[in-house]
């Protein structure tokens, strides 16, 4: 955890992470981040959280399962601990399928 610096938050918690090309292990380490990543806001009590631009395409793997095993991992996390956190979409408009993926995942 660090001093926000310039940015409008009270503390940046890092994590660190790197995505994995064989998709069966992109998605369990994607389940495995967020676990921590859970874990960790609650430890810490935080109120929000923000994503860098992973999956931006340096790495070669397959964008369409990280994002989807981001939102069934948060799904998963908020309905089994009932969190009553809400999760806010910062996207560009060609990426409009994250917003679409959660929706589906939490209305089922």
């Amino acid at each position: 955890i660090t001093p926000p610096g310039d940015l409008k938050c009270k503390k940046i918690f890092f994590l660190r992470w790197e995505p994995i090309k064989d998709d069966e292990l992109l998605k369990q380490s994607v389940e495995d981040l967020i676990h921590n990543l859970v874990q960790n806001l609650l430890s810490y009590n935080f109120t929000s959280i923000a994503f860098p631009a992973i999956g931006c395409g340096e790495y070669g793997f397959n964008i369409n399962i990280l994002i989807k095993a981001i939102v069934k991992s948060f799904r998963e996390q908020l309905v089994k601990r009932k969190l009553p956190w809400a999760i806010h979409f910062v996207i560009q408009p060609h990426q409009q399928q994250i917003f679409d993926e959660f929706s589906r995942q939490t209305m089922a």
